[in-house]
């Protein structure tokens, strides 16, 4: 932990603000972005009244690489660190559990850095290998989707069960912490909190989430004739263990799903996922009942995604890579006051109502809306900025990954290639290769497989579903080129 600098009286007129960014946040899991089947009200109450932005793209797909773009300042038009502006109101405070940040780094960023650690060890999820799709097939629970729960069963014990209250979680500790300082009379102009409990540590009471009344059994006589029943048993079904509501284990799961999964599995680990989306919903609407929000400025942000079978996998940093890990939710809301001294401005309007930024940014555009938070007056989103337009194919946001060789978004397309499937089709030829070496065969005529990159039309195929790049060659074409253009690497 760093000492704090001397209290000063602020010297601005910005208010404090508060920024909660999180590894492993799913827009999908937030009832602004849509979600039916998680509840946020606290978190849905802020972007009511505030901006949430529709389409922010991770320009990395390392979570970590994102947060020090942000704290850093991001992009050569922001060569100050993305909080510097704030300074004159005060100290300058981060609250985090993840001790893979660079401790010189966010020390010259930071006057004060409390590190709040698991209480468990927490594995890099990025060594951590998925059970491929054979692995899964092979054994009727792997197959189920419980390979991951199994291994929790073995190597934790009833010590390390869910928490039986939100108060006994890691993340309530954390909430604690800050709660503590903003009950300090010192100035402070921000308060960083950033977890990564949604990658790391899965230990939400599960009663946050009520059984679904449609689980429990009918037995109401019926004037409903009977109808021939049609045998739809899934391969192997007769062997799956039961699917548990929600799974107890607190280790987050990195598993393959396939067309021989239990249908319910992907229905299983997303309540259990919205269990932990709660528990993160239910502490801010303390901490913000705490802070006072009148007077104080928030933002909520992710540092990646994370997919609940988009993908086909469910995890984080698994699996191919889809939009469901590098589309970021981020809202953000002004305090009351803000909104007050804004009406009473000749010629400024308030941004207390909902506002939906729905052009495409890269992530890299986070530290200009930090900045200008720190003027009391200025809008988050200017009428020019909400209301223009963007071509089809600019802006092009290309994304860093060492899971494809190309990953490029823009307004209309988002264009991805799958390292997995590129190294195992060269397995393949090398593998064919040998063999004709091995009998004195021409190798020559052996061809190179090419995997296509795909193609999913933007805005609407929010989740990836349906791959056009057969039907839009020249697009995919022109997005490959964008990508070799801004990232070499990529060629």
């Amino acid at each position: 932990m760093t000492e704090p600098r001397q209290a000063t009286e602020p010297q601005s007129s910005a208010r404090p603000l508060i920024v909660i960014s999180l590894e492993g946040f799913a827009a999908s899991s937030l009832g602004c972005y849509g979600s039916s089947w998680s509840l946020t009200p606290a978190i849905d109450r802020l972007a009511s009244a505030g901006v949430v932005w529709d389409r922010l793209i991770a320009t990395d797909d390392d979570p970590v690489e994102v947060l020090r773009q942000w704290l850093a300042g991001g992009t050569s038009l922001l060569p100050f660190r993305t909080v510097d502006s704030h300074r004159p109101s005060g100290s300058i405070e981060l609250i985090t559990d993840d001790l893979r940040l660079d401790t010189d780094e966010i020390d010259e960023v930071f006057d004060v850095v409390d590190l709040v650690p698991f209480d468990l060890p927490v594995a890099d999820v990025h060594a951590t290998d998925v059970p491929t799709g054979q692995d899964v097939q092979a054994d009727p629970s792997r197959q189920a989707g419980l390979n991951v729960q199994a291994d929790q069963a073995d190597e934790e014990t009833d010590e390390h069960a869910a928490a039986s209250s939100i108060e006994q979680t890691h993340l309530a500790q954390l909430m604690m912490t800050a709660m503590e300082r903003l009950a300090d009379p010192e100035p402070l102009a921000v308060m960083w909190i950033h977890s990564r409990f949604l990658t790391a540590q899965w230990d939400a009471p599960r009663d946050l989430i009520p059984p679904d009344e449609l689980e429990t059994d009918d037995d109401e006589p019926s004037d409903e004739p009977e109808l021939l029943v049609v045998d739809q048993t899934l391969p192997h079904q007769e062997t799956l263990a039961k699917v548990p509501f929600v799974y107890p284990g607190i280790r987050p799961p990195r598993v393959a799903v396939d067309s021989e999964t239990h249908p319910d599995v992907v229905t299983s680990w997303m309540r259990t996922y919205a269990c932990q989306v709660r528990l993160l919903d239910d502490l801010l609407a303390i901490l913000l009942d705490a802070a006072g929000m009148a007077d104080r400025d928030v933002v909520i942000a992710g540092t990646s995604g994370f997919a609940l079978g988009q993908n086909k996998h469910i995890g984080h940093h698994c699996g191919p890579l889809r939009s469901s890990e590098l589309r970021l939710p981020l809202i953000v809301c002004r305090g009351e006051s803000s909104d007050r001294q804004a009406d009473e401005k000749e010629g400024s309007k308030s941004q207390s109502a909902a506002l939906r930024v729905p052009q495409l940014h890269g992530s890299t555009a986070f530290p200009s809306v930090l900045a200008r938070l720190a003027d009391p007056d200025a809008a988050v989103v200017t009428a020019a900025q909400w209301a223009c337009s963007q071509e089809a194919f600019e802006p092009a946001i290309v994304t860093r990954s060492d899971r494809c060789r190309v990953a490029v978004s823009t307004p209309r397309w988002f264009c991805v290639t799958d390292r997995e499937a590129e190294d195992r089709e060269a397995e393949v030829r090398e593998a064919e290769v040998r063999e004709a070496e091995d009998r004195d065969l021409e190798t020559r005529d052996i061809p190179v497989r090419v995997v296509d990159p795909c193609l999913f039309l933007k805005p609407d195929d929010v989740d990836d579903v349906n791959d056009v790049s057969r039907l839009r060659i020249d697009a995919v074409d022109k997005l490959v080129s964008i990508a070799a253009r801004k990232n070499p690497s990529s060629t």
